[in-house]
């Protein structure tokens, strides 16, 4: 989640909003918690989100270069390896130019309701 916020904040313009919101669902009786984090900073292209959740993988433009000169392509993968064993890996929705939406959910006690 620091991770998400993090970069929220590095790839936005000063000033920008940026939501953290958290929703309890149930999904087929299942109790979910869902976490997500929408920036309105750079966004994403379609053809680079694959690469986001790849180990060592950066997204290679000159604007997040300058924005994120010292990261290594770690943050998210790392954070998706977490979002997965917590419940479901990290989803991205974005519009390039606009900004993103990351993701998650955690499953509240692992258990079906009423159970």
């Amino acid at each position: 989640l620091i991770n998400l916020l993090n970069n929220a904040i590095k790839f936005s313009p000063l000033e920008a909003v940026i939501s953290m919101v958290v929703t309890k669902l149930i999904c087929d009786d299942i109790e979910l918690v869902n976490i997500s984090v929408e920036d309105h900073g750079i966004g994403i292209k379609p053809q680079d989100i694959d690469l986001l959740f790849q180990e060592f993988s950066k997204v290679n433009n000159p604007q997040n270069r300058n924005l994120n000169p010292r990261g290594v392509g770690l943050g998210l993968w790392i954070s998706n390896n977490l979002a997965k064993n917590m419940g479901t890996p990290l989803r991205v929705y974005s519009e390039y130019g606009c900004g993103a939406t990351f993701c998650f959910d955690l499953l509240t006690d692992g258990e079906k309701m009423g159970q």
